[in-house]
């Protein structure tokens, strides 16, 4: 007989992808194969909730980077501004740029500020959302509003 521990959807997803399907049978929770039964109340006991959680918030938080990052500058173009950055930056290491190249390079930067100011909210974020202990803190995290994105 199964001992069920709500934990959520996440749980279900867990149990259907290892071949589970459960079932309320008066009362009852119920899983199937029942000859898997103790492999089936394994997954339940083990599951952790917090970590599939913070996982989405944290996917949900890195959409939203990406999201401004786009709005700020094409991502198309910004592949091509990032390969330009590389190429300058290597030609200064070589002490072989020309003004012209440290005048784009300072652009660049100009440019990318915001995105990489973006990025360390992100990351700060992360780290405040890993260090939640309860479903009510990571569910009550805004992505949108919470973090101080630049843009």
């Amino acid at each position: 007989m199964i001992n069920w521990i709500e934990k959520g959807e996440g749980l279900i997803k867990a149990l259907e992808v290892a071949g589970f399907h459960k079932v309320m049978q008066d009362g009852t929770v119920r899983v199937f194969p029942e000859d898997r039964e103790i492999e089936a109340q394994a997954i339940i006991d083990a599951y952790d909730e917090l970590a599939d959680l913070k996982a989405g918030k944290i996917k949900d938080l890195h959409a939203e980077r990406t999201k401004r990052a786009a709005a700020i500058l094409d991502p198309e173009q910004w592949m091509l501004e990032a390969f330009n950055a590389i190429f300058i930056h290597q030609k200064i290491s070589k002490g072989q740029s020309t003004p012209r190249q440290d005048t784009k390079l300072a652009a660049l930067e100009t440019k990318a500020a915001p995105i990489l100011a973006n990025a360390e909210a992100a990351e700060d974020a992360e780290i405040v959302i890993n260090g939640y202990t309860t479903v009510d803190e990571i569910n009550n995290y805004d992505v949108v509003n919470t973090p101080i994105w630049s843009a």
